[in-house]
């Protein structure tokens, strides 16, 4: 089953804590039941050795941000902090290890991020808009 690839990967990584693990495999169950179809095996892979940082706001503007070269979730914490809605920035980091690619056009990178927002709002709720 797909979802058992994930969660094997998951229990795989020695650097990631048992809360985040739990809470990107709750998320990894909620996108799997939106979206059963698509595969997960990318996404394991990834998650078997992804790393979570916090990160300057001087380094990311932005609140989450994957980093698919080092596989890494970098995180600003001042602006995930105005979020309050830390489930909706954990799924748009989960969508961009889902979705990207060695391939991936980085002048699309900004349309992409706007689907990942609006499949996130989707699936666990939304966040105040932050570019208003």
């Amino acid at each position: 089953m797909n979802v058992d690839k994930v969660r094997f990967a998951l229990e795989k990584n020695e650097v990631l804590t048992e809360d985040v693990k739990s809470d990107l495999f709750e998320l990894v169950l909620i996108f799997n039941k939106h979206y059963p179809n698509v595969l997960l095996d990318k996404l394991a892979e990834r998650l078997e050795t992804v790393k979570v940082e916090v990160v300057s706001k001087f380094i990311r503007e932005e609140a989450v941000y994957y980093n698919d070269i080092i596989n890494t979730i970098q995180i600003n914490e001042t602006e995930l902090k105005k979020t309050n809605n830390t489930r909706h920035i954990l799924m748009v980091a989960l969508l961009h290890m889902i979705t990207k690619t060695e391939k991936d056009d980085h002048l699309l990178s900004g349309f992409r991020d706007g689907f990942a927002r609006i499949i996130a709002n989707n699936l666990v709720g939304s966040v105040e808009d932050e570019y208003e």
